[in-house]
């Protein structure tokens, strides 16, 4: 799917990347859909709260303390459990009639032990025909062979059929039932990895050339003209600094000038932000900051920057090399921190250049 544009304004799904993967060719952007997608249907956008990692209270509070507004996605209206809790034995299934002119849904339970009486079928409300079941439960079967075949796959790195596995088997089971189911949402996490590396041929670790430039300041976050509460903890503050400066002032115009302001106003975010944390929890020694932990507010040149946090750990089965993770954040997003133990370097794209910012000494 390849539209001119797409909505960045409004939260609309609490799932993680919200069901799509999206990169740009050119001036448009193209969305990859992780689950099957009708006319007219939504391509959800996530402002950081996810169902599988965070309760419904929790996301509540999150998206109405920063953004005033009350979440609606059907994850908060049916208060969908977090990953950890989800069991397949509880999809729901249903199906059409296969009776010719009927098109009525029918339900089966999902619950497994349920499904041996469910083999013997029901009578549609609809035609009033007789119907088995036997048709579901088949493609439940191969469906379940599909994404084992597609997991064994991509673990030898055959990206392609991971990828022709994987959309067969969420395409059946989104025909045959409704979520949440714990296999569909790894399934997508799979499929959102492997789309990750084929989407764009962005170059590997030895392919790696030279910077075109680099512009240093006349300070770096350790300097002495920082409050030594602060000093040398501020990079992940400098970083989202640095990513608002973005839409102001294209990069590629930066000048050494341009880095000193950023490390000063970062310095004044990290200093607001810890007095935010310690307003709610109490005393809180100098620390390094998650992004998350920044404040969501910044004034900067005149203007005032809103920054939207989505956390992307790279970890379990998208394991990989660092320059590979690297690789795949740069085709997931076209801005962002990355963090790796304490220190955070800003990444981010200009058309076709990429850029990093980083706010240690080197």
């Amino acid at each position: 799917m390849k539209m001119s544009s797409e909505n960045f304004i409004q939260h609309i799904g609490c799932k993680k990347g919200s069901d799509r993967k999206k990169y740009f060719v050119g001036h448009s952007i193209v969305v990859r859909a992780t689950r099957p997608l009708g006319s007219g249907d939504i391509v959800a956008e996530n402002y950081g709260p996810v169902f599988t990692k965070r309760s419904l209270d929790s996301r509540q509070r999150a998206l109405s303390s920063r953004y005033w507004f009350r979440c609606i996605c059907q994850a908060c209206k049916e208060n969908w459990p977090a990953l950890d809790m989800v069991d397949n034995n509880d999809f729901r299934l249903w199906y059409e009639c296969p009776t010719p002119g009927c098109k009525k849904l029918l339900a089966m339970p999902g619950n497994k032990s349920n499904r041996s009486s469910a083999k013997q079928g029901v009578k549609c409300p609809a035609c009033k025909k007789h119907v088995r079941h036997d048709e579901a439960l088949a493609t439940l079967v191969n469906c379940q062979a599909w994404f084992k075949e597609g997991v064994e796959a991509m673990e030898v790195g055959d990206v392609d059929v991971a990828i022709r596995l994987f959309c067969s088997y969420l395409n059946s089971m989104h025909s045959v039932g409704f979520p949440p189911h714990k296999d569909i949402l790894l399934c997508q996490e799979a499929l959102r990895i492997c789309m990750a590396d084929i989407i764009l041929s962005v170059k590997r670790e030895d392919q790696f050339c030279e910077p075109d430039k680099v512009v240093m300041g006349t300070i770096c976050q350790n300097n002495p003209v920082f409050d030594e509460s602060v000093r040398i903890t501020q990079c992940t503050s400098n970083c989202i600094v640095a990513l608002c400066t973005v839409y102001l002032t294209p990069p590629s115009s930066w000048s050494s000038t341009d880095i000193d302001s950023i490390l000063l106003k970062g310095n004044e975010v990290q200093i607001s932000s810890l007095s935010n944390l310690r307003s709610k929890f109490g005393s809180l020694p100098p620390v390094y900051l998650a992004a998350d932990e920044v404040v969501t507010s910044i004034s900067l040149q005149s203007s005032l920057s809103h920054v939207s946090c989505e956390l992307e750990p790279f970890q379990g089965i998208s394991a990989q090399s660092f320059s590979d993770e690297i690789v795949r954040f740069l085709v997931s997003f076209d801005n962002g921190v990355l963090t790796a133990n304490n220190l955070s370097v800003a990444l981010f794209k200009e058309d076709s250049q990429y850029w990093v910012f980083d706010s240690q000494e080197r």
